[in-house]
């Protein structure tokens, strides 16, 4: 299964599998070598000021970070329940953008790589992965969070 493919299939399971992402309208997920983008719009997801409601942002970067430790794993015949074990989000500013995009990568230097080999050298592992939604060099939200996967 290529990337596209992988793609599809993971946002279809996030859909099914979390009925509250209906409402958010995820709109696209995108899996790159460093990265992991996945996207929904302002609508469903503003707040009284008609501003993106940062309950929505939250859920966006938790499900982009899982989603790319979750891949990655999976990439490599790696089946396992990956869970948030703790997380932080610093809310710079408020985002008013129709699509709103969040962008996660693994932290602290790990690749998939390391985090496949360290999977299979101790069957656990605790990823810490950085995720942000930004536009046009704006930052509007920083996300950092560590997740558990373990046999």
């Amino acid at each position: 299964m290529d990337r596209n493919e992988l793609a599809r299939d993971l946002l279809d399971r996030i859909r099914r599998q979390i009925p509250l992402t209906a409402a958010m309208g995820l709109a696209r997920l995108e899996i790159h070598d460093d990265r992991l983008v996945l996207a929904m719009p302002l609508g469903p997801n503003s707040n009284d000021k008609g501003t993106g409601f940062a309950g929505s942002l939250y859920s966006l970067c938790v499900l982009a970070s899982w989603a790319l430790v979750t891949e990655t794993l999976e990439e490599a015949g790696i089946r396992v329940p990956v869970v948030v074990a703790s997380s932080n989000t610093d809310f710079r500013r408020p985002i008013m953008i129709g699509e709103i995009v969040a962008v996660a990568r693994l932290a602290g230097g790990a690749t998939r790589e390391t985090l496949v080999s360290e999977f299979r050298e101790k069957g656990t592992i605790k990823p810490a992965v950085e995720a942000v939604v930004e536009e046009g060099g704006k930052m509007f939200c920083r996300f950092g969070a560590t997740f558990v996967a373990r046999r």
